[in-house]
């Protein structure tokens, strides 16, 4: 008889778990609209039932609040500009910079 192992499940804080569901949703959102992520598929990435899910976020739409506002912050980090590089040809450069105190 063959005993079978069990991969080794880590308890994660409540910090890291929510960290972890909305990255699963983060994910998601990059090949499917928010309204077609389901909280289903969701916990079946974790590895977590589907109520426990809503131990961290006590509504479905407490969820999607929490990964789009996570896509927003990952957008304006993206998007924001550095101080330091200079203006491509041809663009004004921005009145921060050109304002006279």
């Amino acid at each position: 008889m063959t005993q079978v192992t069990r991969p080794t499940r880590t308890r994660r804080t409540a910090e890291d778990r929510r960290r972890q569901l909305v990255g699963i949703g983060l994910r998601m959102l990059t090949t499917r609209p928010i309204h077609d992520i389901t909280v289903d598929d969701v916990a079946a990435e974790a590895g977590i039932a589907r109520s426990l899910l809503f131990h961290y976020f006590p509504t479905k739409q407490d969820f999607y609040v929490e990964v789009v506002r996570a896509a927003g912050r990952r957008m304006l980090r993206a998007t924001r500009v550095d101080p330091d590089t200079p203006a491509p040809r041809g663009c004004a450069p921005s009145s921060r910079a050109t304002s006279r105190s």
